[in-house]
Parts: C-alpha cells; structure tokens; sequence
C-alpha cells in the first residue's frame, strides 16, 4: 500500500511510511489545526441542531475525543516507525518533501479518521455486535486449509479441539526432514510490516520447546503475553519462562534466564515487564523483552484502554516479528494486533472505516482473530 493510498482493500503489504511518518508529525501546530477544529466545532453544532438533544452533545463529546486520540496513537506511531532501518522500511523523514504535499497529507488523513469516527459511531454497540457474530459465523475455515492443525490433533501441540491453524501462514519450524515443524502459531502482516506478528497460543507443556525453537528461529525481540497461567482454576498457558530476577529456566537445549522483572513505569498499568536471555547450545545469547499483561480478563475488556497504546508504542521498534500470546491467540491478542493494524493503515493513507475488512484481512492470516463483542 503506497503512501498516498486511499483504497479500502487491505493488502499487507509495506507502507511508504518514509513520507507518512512526516506526514502526521504536525498534526498539532500546522496550518492545518484551525481547519480541524472548524470541522470539529462545525460536526458538534451540526449534530446538536439535527437533534437538538443531549444524544446528539454526546455523540458530539465523543467525536471530538476520539479525534484526539487517534492523532495521538497516530502521532507514536510516527515517531516510533523512524527507527526502524533497511531499504525496504525507511522510514527518516525527506528534507525535500514539499509543504504543500504535507498539508494536502494531514487533511487526507483527519478525513479518513473523521470517516473511521462516523461510521463506528453511527453503527453503536447494536450494530457493530450484529456485524460481528455475522462475520463470525460466516468465516469458518475449510479443513483442506488446515491439514497440518489436523494432523497434529493428538500430538499435545494444540490447546484447544476448535481453534485452528492456517496452512498457509503458519510458522514452519526448522528441522530435520524427520522432525516435526507444526507450531499453532501464524504469521501477521500489516501496512507498515511483512510478517509484523508471530500469534500463537499459550504454550502445553508438549510444545515449550517447540516455542523456544521459533522465539530462537526468528530472532524475537519482542514477546507479549496477555493471559495468566491459570485463570479461574484453568490452566491457560504453561509456565514457559523463569518469572523472578536471576532465575533459570531449562527446555532441552534451551536455557532462558530471568535478568530483570518490574512493572512498566505507570504504576497504573497492569504489565510486568521482564528481560530474558535465551541460549542454546553454546551460541550468542539473545535478549528478549517479555511484557505480561496480568489483569486482561479471559472473553473479556481490560479496565484500561491507555496500557494497551503504551504498549504498542514500546514493542513496535522492532525489526523481527512480534510474538503475541494469550491463551488461544485469537482474543486478547487478536484486540493488540487489530488495533495497530488501523493505527498503520491511518498512518498510510487507508480507508479503513470498515472495520469489517480489516477483520476478514486479519481473519485471512489467523482463524478466529478477535473473539469477543464485550465493551466498556
């Protein structure tokens, strides 16, 4: 998807974001912010007269929030994209580019989120919940597409009978012509990113090594957990990695070693964050970030909605895919990767006021992505 890509289709592939990045950086102090508070003063008096009641004040308050906090996400999403390096992703900034281009950018841009805010708005919580279960119960994926999740249905390396695996993005693990390489973990592609997340499942106890095996294969930076072990008495993941400073744990080959542990700097966000060394046969230790996120209710809303920005603002530098885990992977970690998957699309230009297509787009690369209607 270029730079200056309005379609509404959603193709993974990478966004020019060299000229979006410097596109959005001034949102606030340009030219441009009288004209966005007209339109947004403008939207409010339009929507009080035509209804001339508290509703339409609400929905108004509503609008103009939104507004900000997208070009805020917006605005990380930038910023954080300009360390990225490689000839396919560079992201610095042109000294060249025209102010002209820039401003024509940044009204394109606050067009698109007002059309994003308007669409959802004007659908409410009915509506997007019908839309939901719609799509749900129409994407099934056929099981000619899922012959290795089948074919592994005894083996332990599924945690769940209805949670399936695509052929066709699935991580192939390296081995040995006779080895076994099915994990239940896909690839993720995004605006900015081929193959942006790894999403996988909480690891069995049968597949602890085999999750070491991809962390080490693609040279993870970043691991987000977004379950407990057990909740409510259920085991949903098991305990893959040491979780107090200077522990150790040993998965055949694998040696992970605990260095730090500690809540993210808000106090009020409910993410431990813990540096982690992986070895294994006596090669060049990796360093790994792992970010727990302890209080995200399973089919449920977690009580805030900035950790999850804050997170994504950290995790999103990195050059190799990004594991994201929850139990199933399709829920929780479903929530994280849909979110900066507009957040990219935005920052490229794209339509994506349908969210519809965005789910089907991420449904594409991983079966049942976003499980839950729950809001708060």
């Amino acid at each position: 998807a270029g730079g200056r890509s309005t379609s509404s289709s959603f193709h993974p592939a990478m966004c020019k974001a060299d000229k979006n990045a410097k596109k959005v950086d001034q949102l606030e102090g340009s030219s441009t912010m009288s004209e966005m508070k007209e339109t947004t003063e403008s939207n409010r008096t339009s929507s009080s007269s035509e209804t001339g009641s508290e509703e339409g004040e609400e929905l108004a308050r509503h609008r103009e929030l939104i507004t900000q906090q997208v070009k805020d996400d917006l605005k990380y999403s930038s910023s954080s994209s300009e360390s990225y390096t490689g000839e396919e992703h560079d992201f610095s900034c042109k000294c060249n580019e025209c102010l002209e281009e820039k401003l024509e950018a940044n009204l394109q841009l606050q067009r698109l989120i007002n059309c994003w805010i308007e669409r959802t708005l004007r659908k409410g919580i009915r509506g997007l919940r019908k839309e939901f279960f719609k799509e749900r119960n129409e994407v099934v994926p056929p099981a000619s597409g899922c012959k290795e999740y089948f074919r592994n249905r005894n083996t332990g390396r599924n945690r769940y009978g209805n949670v399936y695996c695509l052929d066709e993005t699935r991580v192939k693990l390296e081995a040995e012509s006779e080895a076994n390489d099915y994990i239940h973990a896909n690839y993720v592609s995004t605006p900015f990113k081929h193959r942006r997340f790894i999403c996988t499942q909480g690891p069995t106890a049968v597949s602890i090594i085999d999750f070491w095996r991809m962390i080490w294969q693609e040279r993870v930076e970043f691991i987000v957990m977004l379950s407990q072990f057990e909740e409510k008495g259920i085991e949903k993941c098991a305990h893959y990695f040491p979780q107090r400073n200077g522990s150790t744990s040993q998965f055949d080959q694998f040696t992970i070693l605990c260095t730090a542990s500690k809540r993210m700097s808000d106090r009020t966000c409910p993410i431990v964050c813990r540096d982690l060394s992986l070895k294994a046969d006596g090669a060049e230790p990796i360093l790994i970030k792992h970010y727990q996120w302890i209080e995200w209710p399973d089919h449920g809303v977690p009580r805030t909605d900035q950790s999850i920005l804050r997170l994504l603002d950290t995790v999103r530098m990195s050059i190799h895919p990004i594991v994201v885990h929850c139990s199933a992977g399709i829920g929780r970690s479903g929530v994280i990767i849909a979110t900066e998957y507009v957040l990219e699309a935005l920052t490229c230009l794209q339509d994506c006021s349908d969210m519809l297509i965005v789910l089907k787009e991420l449904r594409r690369q991983r079966a049942g992505i976003v499980q839950t209607v729950q809001v708060r």
